[in-house]
């Protein structure tokens, strides 16, 4: 899969990604809302070159080809539903990246893929992914109080449940 924006390539993540995927990975204020925290090399490497299908899209500049971060897109649950996320390197923050990035790929879900359901969710106190979710006009379905624990920190978090229809999409 190739996307191209504006200002970004978005393309299937591939071993060759792996120096400026690990950067980001590997930061621990990048991953503070991430229940697996920091990435070592070996789960970093694990990521950009799976066993399995690639569900990972590598976020490009188009001006210099540096990763700047990556969306998540695989199946969820139901048929014709799919997860998306995004994850952008500290240094590219509020350059309005994650949501263009995001965006095509809704585009394209909807409108190539025909998908049924787009769904996101999101960590209550990451302001910043949430804040894209209402840029972008996916609809806030629910919290999920105390859902995902985290163990290095023996706690639980909450969680925002996103998600847009086919025609909640073709609405806008």
């Amino acid at each position: 899969m190739k996307i191209v924006t504006q200002r970004l390539i978005l393309r299937t993540m591939n071993d060759h990604d792996f120096t400026d995927v690990h950067e980001y990975m590997s930061d621990e204020e990048t991953m503070k809302f991430f229940v697996d925290g920091p990435y070592t090399k070996a789960r970093t490497l694990a990521m950009v070159n799976p066993k399995e299908k690639q569900d990972h899209l590598s976020i490009i500049l188009k001006d210099n080809q540096r990763i700047i971060g990556h969306l998540d897109f695989h199946p969820w649950v139901m048929i014709n539903t799919y997860e998306i996320g995004w994850v952008v390197n500290k240094n590219y923050h509020n350059k309005g990246y994650a949501t263009e990035a995001a965006q095509a790929l809704i585009d394209y879900a909807f409108n190539e893929m025909k998908v049924h359901r787009l769904v996101v969710m999101s960590d209550t106190r990451n302001q910043a992914s949430n804040r894209i979710c209402q840029k972008l006009g996916f609809r806030l379905e629910g919290t999920f109080k105390k859902c995902i624990y985290n163990s290095t920190k023996d706690e639980w978090w909450d969680e925002l449940f996103y998600a847009m229809l086919k025609e909640e999409y073709h609405e806008n």
